[in-house]
């Protein structure tokens, strides 16, 4: 049985080490943290349980055939979750645009169509192609605050080649999905792929960090741009240097429980554009989503910001608590003291998908047979989109593993 390593034990580097298991290998898993998950955790409160980062999987077939599996049976949200708004004028609306901007939004996406000039150009902000492709209203209303509840960041810092792709597709992709989790919660997934994969005689080093990597042993790196560039430098010195590179973005969780009120809005949560009043990138109503998590008894919100240089002050509880009260103030116009306030501080928890990425991604050619990337700096952010990517680290391990093995073999004399 051949040895192949996973650097890193979050979602990615669980999902690389279970392909790499399954397809025969015998597996080390390293991971620098005392726990597996990564950013994902699920938290256990007095009054429920709540998510520290990512609550659920877009359903795909992957994700589908991840669940079977490890014999999971998938909890879908409820149905009050395909309702989503975005603030506007001082109001929550399932449709941000107005008559005519709706118009405008419907003649340039004919236009675009027609003319196959929707592919963003060479190192476009997402600023620019949607003002160029979209329109302005269509750009600062509807595209910028649904890419800032993706990758947390403002339409002029996203490269839109980074996040839109050739096809100029954004808005198709921007529609609700189904979402899913484990009815135990995200953590309780990544404790069911250790275990399956300790069965499988996997090994796993917790609380160890790895100097550098050894060529003789197929490697995956599943661990953050920062930490994955000093690993790699020794083998592709120029992605090295691109990793180390990226801007990184902090976030902070601020989930309050509250008494409910017949005048709550219901759905999967409300979006902020920038320049609306409200400091947080949006709310998300984690007692609508997933509504047996909690005491019916509250409702639970989780007001999600980003930490940069105009609001690094924000580092502690007690400030972070009185941001998400002003933030609510100006959505419901009402002040509500939570019973309960569970704050989750994420340092790094995002790359910035602007110049960087695209950077990163055009210099993964330099990677030597042996080693592979997965991390959700690979041009793909989300659950359900970074296990593709793991899938995908692990196909080229194997393949490659096995190419190998095939010419050591074709050079062994009969």
């Amino acid at each position: 049985m051949s040895a192949a390593r996973v650097v890193g034990a979050g979602l990615s580097g669980l999902t690389a080490a279970w392909r790499l298991s399954q397809a025969g290998f015998a597996v080390e898993v390293i991971e620098a943290a005392e726990r597996p998950g990564g950013l994902i955790q699920t938290i256990g409160t007095r009054n429920g349980r709540i998510e520290g980062a990512a609550n659920a999987f877009v359903w795909t077939p992957s994700v589908a055939t991840l669940f079977k599996s490890f014999d999971i049976t998938p909890q879908f949200a409820s149905t009050e979750a395909g309702r989503r708004y975005i603030f506007r004028d001082g109001q929550p609306r399932r449709w941000p645009l107005d008559t005519a901007e709706t118009v405008t939004l419907a003649l340039r996406a004919a236009r675009g169509a027609l003319t196959g000039r929707s592919a963003p150009a060479d190192r476009e902000t997402v600023l620019e192609w949607g003002d160029r492709v979209w329109g302005p209203a269509a750009t600062h209303w509807l595209i910028s605050p649904a890419l800032q509840g993706l990758y947390a960041a403002a339409a002029d810092e996203l490269a839109a080649g980074a996040v839109v792709g050739h096809g100029g597709s954004l808005l198709r992709r921007g529609r609700a999905s189904k979402i899913a989790r484990p009815s135990g919660g995200m953590t309780a997934l990544m404790d069911c792929v250790v275990e399956r994969l300790r069965q499988q005689g996997a090994t796993f080093k917790f609380g160890a960090r790895l100097e550098a990597l050894d060529p003789s042993v197929p490697t995956i790196v599943a661990t953050g741009a920062r930490a994955a560039a000093p690993l790699v430098e020794a083998h592709a010195p120029r992605l090295a240097a691109a990793l180390a590179s990226l801007r990184m973005t902090s976030l902070a969780l601020t989930t309050g429980f509250f008494q409910p009120d017949e005048r709550d809005l219901h759905g999967f949560g409300v979006l902020f554009p920038r320049d609306c009043g409200v400091e947080a990138l949006g709310v998300r109503f984690d007692s609508d989503v997933f509504p047996t998590d909690q005491d019916p008894k509250w409702r639970v919100e989780t007001w999600i910001t980003r930490l940069d240089g105009s609001n690094g002050d924000l580092l502690d509880s007690s400030q972070l608590c009185r941001a998400a009260a002003i933030d609510r103030l100006a959505l419901t116009g009402r002040i509500n003291d939570p019973v309960d306030v569970v704050t989750t501080i994420r340092p790094d928890a995002l790359p910035l998908y602007g110049p960087g990425v695209l950077d990163v991604q055009s210099r993964m050619e330099d990677l030597p047979p042996w080693l592979a990337l997965a991390g959700n700096y690979m041009g793909r952010l989300g659950a359900s989109k970074l296990l593709d990517v793991a899938t995908e680290a692990a196909t080229r391990v194997v393949r490659l593993s096995h190419a190998q093995s095939r010419r050591t073999a074709s050079d062994t004399p009969v």
